[in-house]
């Protein structure tokens, strides 16, 4: 029979036990599929684009979501137009949902926003990433902004306050505005990092304050508690158990992992698909430490393009010019 989802669709048995979809495009077929199971969700759907922190927000959120009921979010860094409908697909219709949004070209954000169709909007912050692909660090902002377009007049967009090129993209949220960060309405007050490069802060937002202790690693993760705080507290949530959905947080594979070898060395992996301000934020954390007596760096060899390159960044620890 044709199938009323997919144009030019075929079903037909592939021997006595299976049946398969014959489509022009399997990619659209994918999408579509997506796009059909998030019409079935009954939770909140929250979108997370940013030129870093996407997936530890995305991991903090979730733990922070757990507290409020069932929560369902993309696995790893599954954020493109294959992880995205996969996500929605693997929800269940009662949970919420926190999908994890990437771009490489213009418009990419917005093709994943029609599928997704978010309520709460996180941009964690715009910085040098896939300038060689985007041109211009304008360019990225306005391509993470496209994420705003796509809320709803009810939804809530949660941005970063400290970053210019973040607050210049708030204009294009029909919804209510939520800003994070130093200077914004959920901050982050007396950070303290203990021995294992935990923070314990004091949270301010309008809802009050609470004191945090986070289970990751290193003082950018900070801003990424926040930004998953405000999620949380944009859906009602009390603080109490924000601060508990933060301190169970867990982050993904490869991201500021603390370890120690059989020899007693204490060793700090964020190797995955670093970028400069990525690798720039790990370099001010390996230096954290009060109590290491020496301190060495090993980065990996680096693909960034001429665009991508920042002197700055390299020059942000003395340990970065050793």
């Amino acid at each position: 029979p044709r199938s009323t989802l997919f144009p030019y669709t075929t079903l037909f048995r592939s021997g006595a036990a299976a049946t398969a979809i014959r489509v022009g495009d399997t990619g659209a077929a994918l999408l579509a599929l997506g796009s059909a199971a998030r019409s079935s969700l009954d939770g909140p759907v929250v979108g997370i684009t940013g030129s870093v922190g996407k997936t530890s927000v995305k991991d903090l959120a979730r733990a922070v979501l757990a507290r409020r009921g069932p929560v369902h979010a993309s696995h790893r860094s599954f954020n493109n137009e294959i992880g995205v409908p996969l996500t929605l697909l693997g929800s269940p219709e009662t949970a919420a949902v926190v999908v994890e949004l990437g771009a490489r070209h213009v418009g990419d954000i917005a093709a994943l926003c029609e599928v997704a169709r978010p309520d709460i909007g996180v941009l964690t912050t715009v910085a040098v990433a896939h300038t060689g692909e985007f041109g211009s660090l304008e360019a990225v902002a306005r391509t993470k902004g496209e994420l705003f377009d796509a809320l709803p007049p009810d939804g809530c967009a949660v941005l970063n306050a400290d970053v210019p090129e973040v607050v210049a993209q708030a204009y294009r949220s029909r919804s209510q505005v939520l800003t994070f960060g130093d200077t914004g309405e959920v901050r982050a007050r007396d950070i303290v990092l203990d021995d294992d490069l935990r923070a314990s802060f004091r949270l301010e937002s309008p809802w009050g304050r609470t004191e945090v202790r986070l289970s990751v690693h290193g003082a950018h993760m900070v801003p990424n508690a926040l930004a998953a705080a405000a999620v949380g507290l944009v859906l009602d949530m009390p603080l109490a158990d924000v601060a508990a959905g933060l301190a169970e947080g867990v982050a993904s594979p490869w991201r500021m992992e603390l370890g120690t070898a059989p020899s007693g060395l204490r060793v700090l992996n964020d190797a995955y698909n670093a970028n400069p301000a990525s690798t720039a934020a790990a370099l001010e954390s390996l230096a954290a430490p009060s109590s290491a007596e020496r301190r060495v760096g090993q980065e990996g060899r680096s693909r960034w393009s001429p665009a991508h390159y920042n002197k700055k960044t390299y020059d942000c620890h003395p340990l970065a010019q050793a």
